[in-house]
């Protein structure tokens, strides 16, 4: 049997939380490459950042990212080219995963050979760490992109993420959620997510999901969209005021801030022809561009 749009957006929120096997094999995960790294090189803390921290991840889990603090006694690190922690911390996981280890911008990650065949894995793809050192009250990272170290601070994105959600009385992360959800969607399709970094929808979002809670999920999502497809040419910076605009690396490339615009614009259309169909009481038909949106987590029919 059908649900009713209602009953499939509530469904939908619920099939977006990892399950406890996601949770458990990130655990494991996490916590076995923080001590492999911690056995090769000097460690102050290590930490689980990023949207698994925010719990603004989706599913499935295609990676977790930690931070890794280094000591004191890397620091002559700084004085070389970002490029060189990020070799380090590459030739220390290479042994524990042969083959499957990639130095990237700000990361190594390390990947575990899941096969995603649908939205349903309970596998976590790939680990991401981030090397840093504290610096007083934030951390720096390295950046092989500008070929610079810069500041940054996750928990400081942590906390804004916490203060949005308990502003809008619990849905705010849940609606970034499904905005991700649908980012990643789309770009399972071509290839590439419309808006890149995931993040960037995640701070337009402090901005344009405002409390207190007063509409429903759809309205609200086509609002959001609308805003963002609007401002997303508007530059975005670092909520910790530290490192450079998240929407830097999307202003640098025309075209595909030109593709993410089309496709914000894109997706408002969808909203609007499923609050139509809804509203004509076209209930499948609503639920089916629903599902166009957002991908087989957003689930039509009422279990058996």
């Amino acid at each position: 049997m059908l649900m009713t749009v209602a009953e499939a957006f509530k469904n939908f929120r619920s099939n977006l939380e990892p399950t406890k096997s996601e949770a458990d094999d990130a655990a494991n995960r996490q916590q076995k490459i923080r001590s492999q790294v911690e056995t090769d090189i000097g460690v102050t803390n290590s930490f689980l950042t990023g949207s698994y921290a925010r719990s603004t991840a989706v599913r499935p889990l295609k990676d977790v990212d930690i931070m890794v603090v280094l000591a004191e006694s890397e620091r002559t690190y700084t004085d070389e080219a970002p490029s060189r922690i990020l070799d380090e911390i590459a030739s220390i996981l290479e042994p524990h995963y042969p083959g499957r280890v990639t130095s990237q911008d700000r990361s190594v990650m390390v990947e575990f050979g899941v096969q995603i065949v649908d939205d349903t894995s309970d596998k976590v793809v790939s680990v991401d760490v981030v090397p840093a050192f504290s610096d007083g009250a934030h951390y720096t990272i390295p950046d092989v992109r500008t070929g610079q170290w810069m500041a940054t601070n996750p928990k400081v994105h942590q906390e804004i993420a916490t203060a949005c959600n308990n502003e809008l009385s619990g849905h705010w992360v849940p609606m970034v959620k499904m905005i991700k959800k649908a980012n990643s969607h789309a770009g399972d399709s071509a290839g590439s997510k419309p808006v890149k970094p995931s993040f960037l929808l995640e701070v337009m979002a402090h901005k344009l999901l405002v409390g207190p809670w007063t509409g429903t999920l759809p309205l609200e999502l086509r609002a959001f969209f609308a805003s963002a497809a609007d401002l997303i040419d508007q530059p975005w910076p670092d909520p910790a005021g530290l490192g450079p605009n998240v929407s830097d690396r999307l202003h640098a490339s025309p075209s595909e801030l030109v593709a993410a615009k089309a496709w914000l614009r894109d997706t408002v259309a969808t909203c609007d022809l499923a609050l139509r169909q809804d509203r004509n009481g076209q209930t499948g038909a609503a639920l089916d561009a629903w599902q166009g949106l957002f991908g087989p987590l957003f689930t039509k029919t009422k279990p058996s």
